[in-house]
């Protein structure tokens, strides 16, 4: 890759993170912007050094990973393992799956992707049911019904 192709990629990823993310966010009326250290959150529990950093997915990235699943979403359950401030799986329910879950460790996390939830409704912006869980993934009982299972680097390696 030459230097110019890498230059422009990270300017776009700035563009994204910096300006579009944060008007599509407010477009919702949610707070899923920012980054946040796993230092800063208070986590416990056995696997709380296995807590990587939290980016907000870009929109851009998600929209093209669930455009391009090609398949009849009202039959899958969409969950996202990490669900930090709770973008993935608010933009995931403006689609028809059969239901939307969001797993995050950190309660302070957690209870922002609450309010975003709720914020995200009063707005009408959700077509799926949405189910947000505090609890550690590692402890997650995995719904029985077809999954599309997203992740974006959450966690470590043992996990």
């Amino acid at each position: 890759m030459t230097s110019a192709v890498r230059i422009i990629r990270v300017l776009q990823m700035r563009l994204h993170r910096h300006l579009l993310d944060r008007w599509q966010d407010w477009l919702l009326g949610i707070d899923a912007s920012g980054r946040v250290w796993p230092s800063e959150l208070s986590l416990k529990g056995p696997n709380a050094e296995q807590a990587s950093e939290y980016i907000g997915t870009p929109t851009w990235v998600l929209r093209r990973a669930l455009d391009r699943l090609n398949l009849d979403t009202r039959n899958f359950v969409f969950v996202d393992l990490g669900s930090g401030k709770g973008r993935v799986i608010l933009r995931a329910a403006a689609r028809p799956f059969r239901r939307v879950e969001g797993v995050e460790f950190s309660e302070l996390l957690h209870r922002i992707a609450l309010k975003n939830i709720a914020n995200a409704q009063a707005a009408g912006a959700l077509r799926s049911p949405v189910i947000a869980h505090n609890q550690d993934v590692a402890e997650f009982d995995v719904p029985k019904d077809p999954l599309v299972i997203y992740s974006f680097n959450p966690f470590g390696k043992k996990i």
